[in-house]
Formats: C-alpha cells, sequence, structure tokens
C-alpha cells in the first residue's frame, strides 16, 4: 500500500511559540461512573463557557475538548496564566452546594514551547511536557515549566513555588516545575516597592504605544519612553518607577487601578507615539492609579532629531503639564478629606503648596498641617526640614515676630532631621542657607551646600541655595549653571517663581542683565506676594535703566512693606559689606526706597 507524496500539506510545517495548558479533570472516571448525566451536563456547559468567554478575551484557541479535559493555546504568557486563574476560578460555580463526593476540580500543566499548529490539533515535543506537568499537580493547582515561569511575576500572577527538578514519566530529563497555586493572584506583588508613608508619590511611566507597531518604531517608542523617565526622575517631589517596571506586565489585561497596585504607583502616564502625520507627536495621559481617572492629557511634536536631544530639550512641557496635573489631584485630595484620614506625602505637598502661595492664611494653614504631620512621624527628616522651612519663609517675608528666634526654630528642626538622617540633603540645603542668609557666614554655608549636592544631585534647593551663594559672593558664572542646573531637576509648580528668583540675582551678578530682568519679572508674576522678588525686580530694572519703572516697582513695595528702607534691606544682605550689597543698595536708592 503506498501514500501519497502530497495531500495539501506544506512539506515545512510552520513552527511558532505557544503557551501551551493541559486542563484536567480529577478523578474524571470515578465521577462519571457514579454521576454520569450530572458531571456530564455540568462540563459541557463549563466547556462552552470558557470556549465563548474566557478565551475569545485572552487571545486563545481550545485545540480539543475531551470527556475529562481540554487542550488549549495562546500566544502569550501573562493571558495564559490569566485563563487558568479564570477557569479554576470558574469551576467552582458549577458545582454550587453539591457535595464534596460529587464536585469538579481541576488541575493544569501549562508550558512555553515551540510548536506545529494546525487546525484541530498542536504537535511537538513541548505538549507532551505539558501534558506530563499537570500530573505534579493538586486539585486547584497549576504546575507550570521553567520556560513558562520566566513570563510570569511572583506575586501578580499568584504565589509561585518552585519544585526543583522533577522526574516526570516517558521523559528522560528531569523538568524544572513550579507550582503555581491559588485561583486569584496575591492582593500586591511580592515585587513591588514598598515606600513608607511620608514617600513621594510614587510615579510610573508605561513603554509609549504605536497604532501600528514596528521594530524601528518600537525602539523609538523604547528611546522615548526612557528620557520622559529620565526627566521625571530628577524632580524630587515623587519617586518615579522605569517602564522596565511595567515591560513585564504586557499582554494582561489589567485596567488602570489593577496595574498601579501591581507596580506600587500611585499614578501613571500612559501614552503613545503618532507617527502618521507629518510630525511625529507624542500624547500622554495622567492617570489617578486609585481611582484610574484621567485627570490630564498632554502633547508635545517631537522634532525629526529628539531622539538625539537631551531628554529635558523635549520632555520639558510634559513633565511641567505632569507636575501641574499631580499637583492639582492632591490638593484637590487634601481639601476633600479630614487630615487624619490622608496619607502624609499628600498632606507635604499640600502643606508644601499652602507655604509658597505666601498668603497670610495659606501660610498658617501650611504651619498646621505641618505640625500634623511631624506630629504622626516624629523622626521623620523630611517634616522636620519642611517645618524649617516654614520657619525661614517667615524671616524671609518680614513675617517674624522675632527671625532670630525664627531661625532658632529652623535650625532645632534641622538637627533633628540631621540626627536622624546626617545625609538629608533638603536639611543640609536649608542649614547651608541660614548660613549664607543669617549668619553671613559664607565659608561654612558653602560646605553645608556642597555636602548637599553630593547627597542629594537631584535636591533643587541646594542647586538654588548654592546659586544664591555664588552670587552673594561675586561668582556670577558659577551662580547661572547652578540655577540653570536647579531649574532642570524642580518642575514643581510652586517653586517656580523661587527659581526665577534665584535666576535674577546670578543673571544679575554675572553682567548679564536682560535675562536677570525676565526673571525677576518672572518671579513677581508667578507670585505678587513675594517680597524678595519685588527687591530683585527694582534692582534689575534700574540696571537695565528702566529708572521709572524702577519706581513704580518701588511703590509696590513700599505699599506692601510701609517700613522699609534700604537700611533693613542691608541689615539681612548675605553680602552686606562687600560692593555687590552697596550696588543692591544704591539701586534701591535710585529707585526712591528711603535711606
Amino acid at each position: 500500500m503506498s501514500f501519497p507524496e502530497s495531500d495539501g500539506l506544506s512539506s515545512v510545517p510552520l513552527r511558532v511559540s505557544r503557551a501551551i495548558v493541559f486542563v484536567d479533570v480529577v478523578e474524571s472516571v470515578r465521577l462519571i461512573q457514579h454521576f454520569e448525566d450530572d458531571v456530564i451536563d455540568r462540563w459541557r456547559r463549563f466547556v462552552h463557557e470558557i470556549r465563548s468567554e474566557v478565551l475569545p478575551a485572552l487571545g486563545g484557541r481550545m485545540v480539543k475538548s475531551v470527556g475529562d479535559g481540554m487542550l488549549l493555546e495562546f500566544t502569550a504568557i501573562p493571558a495564559a496564566a490569566q485563563a487558568t486563574r479564570d477557569i479554576h476560578r470558574r469551576i467552582g460555580r458549577y458545582n454550587g452546594a453539591r457535595p464534596p463526593e460529587s464536585q469538579i476540580h481541576l488541575r493544569q500543566g501549562a508550558h512555553f514551547t515551540e510548536v506545529v499548529v494546525e487546525d484541530f490539533d498542536i504537535l511537538g515535543k513541548g505538549v507532551n511536557v505539558a501534558a506530563r506537568l499537570l500530573t505534579l499537580a493538586r486539585p486547584g493547582e497549576t504546575i507550570i515549566s521553567a520556560e513558562f515561569r520566566a513570563g510570569l511575576l511572583q506575586g501578580l500572577d499568584g504565589d509561585i513555588e518552585d519544585l526543583g527538578e522533577c522526574y516526570l514519566k516517558h521523559l528522560p530529563d528531569p523538568v524544572r516545575a513550579f507550582r503555581m497555586g491559588g485561583t486569584d493572584p496575591l492582593s500586591g506583588p511580592r515585587w513591588a516597592p514598598s515606600f513608607d508613608d511620608l514617600a513621594r508619590p510614587v510615579v510610573v511611566v508605561l513603554p509609549l504605544a504605536m497604532e501600528a507597531p514596528t521594530e524601528p518604531g518600537l525602539a523609538v517608542c523604547a528611546a522615548l519612553s526612557d528620557d520622559l523617565v529620565q526627566a521625571l526622575s530628577h524632580a524630587e517631589q515623587w519617586t518615579v518607577l522605569s517602564r522596565l517596571a511595567t515591560a513585564a506586565l504586557a499582554g494582561r489585561k489589567l485596567d488602570e487601578a489593577q496595574l498601579a497596585a501591581a507596580v506600587g504607583a500611585r499614578y501613571l502616564v500612559r501614552g503613545r507615539l503618532d507617527a502618521s502625520g507629518s510630525r511625529p507627536t507624542v500624547s500622554l495621559d495622567v492617570i489617578d492609579g486609585k481611582s484610574g481617572d484621567t485627570i490630564d492629557r498632554l502633547s508635545t511634536p517631537l522634532h525629526q532629531d529628539s531622539c538625539l536631544l537631551a531628554a529635558s530639550q523635549w520632555t520639558r512641557p510634559l513633565v511641567r503639564g505632569i507636575s501641574k496635573a499631580i499637583l492639582s489631584r492632591e490638593l484637590q485630595i487634601a481639601h476633600e478629606a479630614a487630615l487624619p484620614n490622608l496619607p502624609s506625602y499628600t498632606l507635604l505637598m499640600h502643606a508644601v503648596a499652602r507655604l509658597y502661595s505666601l498668603a497670610r492664611a495659606d501660610v498658617l494653614s501650611s504651619r498646621q498641617t505641618l505640625d500634623h504631620v511631624v506630629e504622626r512621624h516624629p523622626r521623620s527628616p523630611e517634616a522636620h526640614a519642611w517645618l524649617a522651612t516654614w520657619h525661614f519663609v517667615q524671616i524671609a517675608q518680614a513675617a517674624a515676630h522675632s527671625p532670630l528666634g525664627d531661625a532658632a526654630h529652623a535650625r532645632s528642626h534641622l538637627a533633628r532631621a540631621l540626627d536622624e538622617q546626617p545625609s538629608h540633603a533638603l536639611s543640609l540645603a536649608l542649614e547651608g542657607h541660614l548660613s549664607t542668609y543669617v549668619d553671613g557666614d559664607s565659608r561654612r554655608a558653602e560646605q553645608l551646600l556642597l555636602s548637599a549636592v553630593e547627597a542629594g544631585p537631584n535636591e533643587s534647593m541646594g542647586w538654588l541655595f548654592l546659586a544664591n551663594l555664588y552670587t552673594h559672593s561675586n561668582r556670577g558664572s558659577e551662580a547661572v549653571q547652578a540655577v540653570r542646573r536647579a531649574a532642570t531637576l524642580s518642575p514643581f509648580d510652586p517653586m517656580g517663581y523661587l527659581q526665577d528668583l534665584m535666576a535674577a540675582g546670578a543673571y544679575s551678578a554675572a553682567g548679564q542683565y536682560p535675562e536677570a530682568l525676565v526673571h525677576a519679572q518672572r518671579a513677581v508674576q508667578a507670585n505678587a506676594l513675594q517680597l524678595t522678588g519685588w527687591t530683585q525686580l527694582i534692582i534689575a530694572q534700574v540696571q537695565a535703566g528702566l529708572l521709572e519703572e524702577a519706581r513704580h516697582s518701588a511703590r509696590h513695595y513700599l505699599s506692601m512693606r510701609p517700613a522699609a528702607s534700604v537700611g533693613r534691606f542691608l541689615e539681612w544682605h548675605p553680602a552686606r559689606g562687600t560692593p555687590l550689597a552697596q550696588s543692591d543698595a544704591e539701586a534701591l536708592l535710585a529707585a526712591g526706597l528711603p535711606r
């Protein structure tokens, strides 16, 4: 008897990688023997549910179904893992209140392997491995291979237990096996980052997507995603997780809240690259991970060479938009809930925003909130540092009844902070600024500020205060470099006017008067209650030859601070007794401030 050489089949079968899942009914022979009609009815309905509801949603295919099992295939391991969980969970509904002896229980085996896929079958030695793995499973369990395990995350995909190398029937070599126990994933992954209650909110940047992905396009998306992470990571207001933290979640049917819980994030940044038009565009959604709400949508066009630019050059508008969205949401949360019910980072962001508004009621509210945070976390360096900042603002705004008393209170809190964490960058920066502003000790101030930026290179306050020190030490070019560094690190909106204030002084010291004027104008436009900003604007206007504008600004300043005088200005000038201080004083006198 001879067989035809060709019957329409391809001479070279197509091999593809697939996740293979075998589903087996435990004690099927006994169940059929004693409960035949009921078991068959339940099994038929269950198989139909899996075929019509579970598999289409997860991109799976039922290769075959027999009287006591199923053979399933999936293109993605996460989808297959989700299916195994759904299968175990759904079978429970078909048992109802039946006695234990008539209940249907399942065991499953899963392997990721290269197979030959046909319309009604899948072929390959890897299929046998999946079939043998399920023999190790107890009722309600799934046993998986090392190849399948490589695509899973501990905790998110269940509690995965390493069984070591196991010998399976008819297989010559041992197989590394893992038990994926339980019918549902754990509530939180064991690998998710752990942050204490006072930590900054956690932001995760998801990999940028494309409408019609190509290999070169996905490479561009990865590079742009990393640029965005780098830019966001400069800010001290949050902790940023990289796109690699979520890369392993691809293929899972998770909504925003589930995804945020999986990676321990408070906010998600989800985006896409649209390359269909004449100019590629990156669009982002900023998402509240707790509620799943989109709190802002942002977009920016890209230049052809954006991937070659420094991250801050194309990401700056996006980072500022993300900052504003997160701050607005945190302030909204703070307004809507009582203090004891709020996470400490929300309280801290609320207090900082209120403090930097400089409105008297806001400043008092900020003090109450900071006191509450310190009471909640008496050993927190961050809480003590910001309470020290509150006292310094009192001095700078001439609101302190006793400036030296507020300086002492600030130092007391900084001492507490540095006792707990000697390398706490913000506390070192504030201590250095007090040495500049209150003590006039530039040598000690520089030592502290250099220690601050060494301990926390991304702490923008350290660079701002270092710029201020260089400004008043007549080191203008160094001051400009430091203030530029600070500006790239903190897109946090309440700090914007402080950056412009320090920049105005730095550019003035460097002799770049037009730039100094621009930043001084921005500082008072951003916050018209900032007294130091007005004195800097008056000086910049005089330096730029705008004497009439300087006199107008001086009149406004005196309306805010009637007791102001050039003598009092010099009393608190960080460079008092130097030519710089004398030059500033002459500018104020020329604008009409009393001597």
